[in-house]
């Protein structure tokens, strides 16, 4: 990684000296001096008091580990946690739970074949500022269940069990929380020790107070929560329903036009009822026709309403899952908390890499909460039709256009089986002459010859000169008797 500052540089080799040293050698003038530089690290640093931050940079160990070395080994006792001060490295997990054998003065094989034959197959990568081991500092005596390999050259600073315990109780607490939350909850049921570890690990909390909203729809959909505890309203807007309709079914049009079909949804207008439309902005002409219909106060409340209460959320609830499996790039519903909400973060990304690629029984189980989502929303919210349209494209199959059909399929083969057929006939009908091939200054002379003695001349003089026995024994001796002077050739 490099570093375009030069002050930075200086302060990441003042940082080394210092941490790589003996706790005993390390002086508090000199700790202080990498504080500033140490806290933005890790996101673990940035609320710790300066105590134990000064503790940490005394007593913690900084470890250099090479290209293609293991950090930690699977299977090898948890007394360390670490966060990576700088590179990256790949996280790799084998099903057999079993004890890697620990080569740490050899490389591992970068090989792909190599590689998971011995380390397992790769679960994620971790960068700078990411730590590990949180689940062996969880218990005593309990092993890694990863092997963490670094990608580049990895500064890695170890936190022994003591120092970890004292420094980060607030992150263990929280930590506990994660593991009790990830193993209670039926969703993450499917995922093995190591998956559930790396999950855990990419997971992010945050505490969302009363009347705050945290989601808004319309806003990019980048991440997904998961509620531990508290309560959420789902509230929708009609006009940004309206828009987010509009563009899925512009889009949808698109593509049936490029398949050639129709569906339901594609033909399907957007259906108003005559009451006041509170989405589409009103003519001075309109305002007045509804005001003598229906009274001032009702079109000004009626205007008025412009979100529509959905549902609500509880714990064990995942928000912006109908976006995330329906791959929608805006969120289609605004949440508000009704109750302090405690939930976990998981980026988009994490969750394609961890979840979707990995674990196909997870996958299914959220996909299956969407869909039920989906089909409450439509049939209860009949005056939005986004959900409808979701729900369709969720549930039409998808279908490749350069993909043949199966009439298509059946056709060509018939063909290709007569074609067979009819060539083994031609050839069983060809004569022997026509196998032969003829010259086609002899056929062009046999196509403009109209009679046949032509054609036994041309046979005569085109053949070559067939010699008997007796010829040819005579001509053999003529030859011998003449080889010495080199006339023999003009008797050929």
């Amino acid at each position: 990684m490099a570093f375009a500052d030069p002050t930075t540089q200086m302060m990441l080799g003042l940082m080394e000296s210092v941490l790589m040293n003996p706790p005993e050698c390390r002086t508090l003038e000199k700790v202080c001096m990498i504080l500033p530089l140490l806290r933005t690290r890790s996101p673990l640093f940035y609320n710790l008091d300066k105590d134990i931050l000064v503790d940490i940079a005394t007593n913690a160990s900084l470890k250099k580990i090479k290209r293609d070395h293991a950090v930690i080994w699977q299977g090898q006792e948890g007394n360390n946690f670490g966060i990576i001060i700088k590179g990256a490295a790949s996280v790799h997990a084998r099903k057999d739970h079993g004890r890697v054998p620990q080569q740490d003065t050899v490389s591992i094989p970068r090989a792909l074949r190599e590689r998971v034959a011995m380390v397992g197959p790769e679960l994620g990568h971790i960068s700078a500022g990411s730590s590990f081991g949180e689940m062996a500092m969880s218990c005593d005596h309990l092993p890694y269940n990863v092997t963490v390999i670094a990608d580049e050259l990895v500064h890695v600073l170890l936190i022994n069990r003591t120092l970890y315990a004292t420094s980060f109780g607030a992150h263990k607490l929280e930590w506990e929380k994660k593991v009790e939350f990830v193993n209670q909850s039926p969703l993450f049921r499917h995922l093995t020790p190591a998956l559930k570890d790396l999950l855990m690990e990419n997971l992010k909390p945050r505490e969302i107070q009363f009347g705050n909203r945290f989601i808004k729809q319309g806003g990019v959909c980048n991440c997904l929560f998961f509620v531990r505890s508290g309560w959420g309203k789902v509230v929708a807007d009609l006009r940004i329903s309206r828009t987010q309709y509009e563009a899925i079914k512009t889009t949808s049009r698109g593509k049936q036009k490029a398949l050639g079909r129709k569906t339901i949804s594609c033909d399907r207008e957007y259906i108003h009822s005559k009451k006041l439309d509170p989405t589409r902005p009103l003519s001075v002409i309109d305002r007045r026709k509804h005001m003598q219909k229906f009274g001032y106060v009702a079109i000004e409340t009626l205007l008025r309403q412009r979100e529509v209460p959905v549902t609500s959320t509880g714990p064990n609830d995942v928000i912006g899952d109908i976006e995330v499996i329906m791959n929608f790039p805006t969120y289609c519903a605004s949440m508000e908390c009704i109750e302090t909400l405690h939930v976990y973060e998981l980026s988009k990304f994490n969750f394609y890499q961890i979840i979707n690629q990995r674990s196909t029984k997870t996958y299914d189980l959220l996909r299956k909460g969407a869909l039920a989502k989906l089909h409450f929303r439509a049939q209860r919210l009949k005056d939005i039709p986004l959900y409808t349209l979701l729900l369709e494209q969720a549930l039409s199959p998808v279908e490749d256009p350069t993909r043949k059909s199966p009439l298509w399929t059946k056709k060509s083969i018939q063909i290709k089986a007569m074609k067979k057929v009819l060539g083994n006939m031609s050839k069983t009908q060809q004569t022997p002459g026509m196998d032969k091939p003829i010259d086609s200054k002899e056929a062009r002379q046999r196509r403009h010859s109209g009679n046949k003695s032509d054609d036994k001349q041309l046979d005569k003089k085109s053949a070559p000169k067939q010699y008997t026995v007796a010829e040819f024994r005579a001509l053999k001796k003529k030859m011998q008797a003449m080889e010495g002077i080199g006339g023999w050739r003009t008797l050929i």
